[in-house]
């Protein structure tokens, strides 16, 4: 009998657990979502996956990429011995984070997978495609959430030569000479082939 009402008052709480924190954090979810973004629960964010969306044309036959930095919790001893972090001293997150930055493949339907290790705070993901307006989104972990879904909607853009060079080479340039983002020599090099491709068709144009 005792065991029967403890698993009643389990549920009850269960129940209130849920409308008071779960029900919340749906509508929140909801109403303050950016467009194209959908959420999975969870107890925790573990991965960005999406679709790379070009307005009809196959992501497979296009040079679209998808480039990811990750911001890594990280460790600060000071003098007296004390270790902080940015969960212990969240008003020193920003500056005891630490970035990695890599390309993220995409199969031939354009989907893609980010996975965020347990160190990893949050990410921003730059999708990137000859001719066409890239978009740099940025993820956070969070708790009750366990996965973010989010289509990548680039539309063409006139003037692309103009928002190359402006924009992302800057951008990627920074990446493969910073020695901060740790991105590995192989990424470095494709990453440099893709902005060298881009360039030369660029200039071939103006010919």
């Amino acid at each position: 009998m005792w065991q029967s009402d403890s698993l009643l008052w389990q549920l009850r709480l269960g129940r209130l657990y849920l409308k008071a924190v779960w029900l919340p954090l749906c509508l929140l979810l909801i109403g303050c979502a950016p467009p194209n973004t959908a959420y999975d629960f969870g107890l925790g964010t573990t991965e960005v996956a999406g679709v790379v969306d070009l307005g009809g044309a196959d992501p497979s036959e296009s040079d679209a990429i998808v480039v990811v930095l990750k911001n890594h919790y990280t460790f600060i001893t000071t003098g007296s011995g004390s270790v902080l972090s940015g969960d212990t001293h969240p008003e020193f997150r920003s500056s005891i984070t630490r970035p990695t930055a890599h390309i993220q493949r995409i199969d031939q339907s354009g989907s893609y997978l980010i996975d965020l290790p347990a160190d990893v705070v949050s990410v921003d993901v730059l999708f990137l495609a000859s001719n066409y307006l890239s978009k740099r989104m940025h993820f956070a972990r969070s708790v009750g959430i366990g996965r973010i879904n989010f289509r990548a909607v680039l539309p063409l853009i006139p003037d692309w030569r103009n928002h190359f060079y402006t924009y992302i080479q800057p951008q990627l340039q920074e990446l493969i000479v910073d020695a901060r983002y740790r991105m590995a020599e192989r990424e470095q090099k494709l990453l440099g082939d893709w902005l060298a491709a881009r360039k030369q068709t660029l200039e071939a144009k103006r010919r």
